[in-house]
């Protein structure tokens, strides 16, 4: 194949798709597309950095959990009470 088959083929593609196909260059300029794709990113940044500083709902828990197992280890256990030794075992 050549790259007018490959040209032709996606053209192809994309009318049945239900979308126009772009016969010209377009009213957009490179530098008002890259303006354009900067400010796009810096807002997804701005959003994602606030997400990150941010403790989701599974640091949460996992910091639940850890102070849990923190307290636990940190605490003395609970001791069942032994028998004394001048206490008679009972048989039942």
């Amino acid at each position: 194949m050549h790259m007018a088959d490959w040209i032709a083929r996606l053209d192809d593609f994309i009318r049945i798709s239900g979308h126009d196909i772009l016969t010209h260059a377009g009213r957009v300029s490179h530098e008002q597309a890259e303006e354009h794709a900067h400010a796009q990113y810096e807002q997804y940044d701005s959003q994602r950095r606030t997400l990150a500083a941010s403790d989701t709902d599974f640091d949460q828990a996992v910091k639940r959990i850890t102070d849990t197992e923190a307290d636990k280890s940190k605490s003395p256990r609970r001791r069942t009470r032994k028998r004394q030794e001048n206490e008679p075992a009972r048989d039942e």
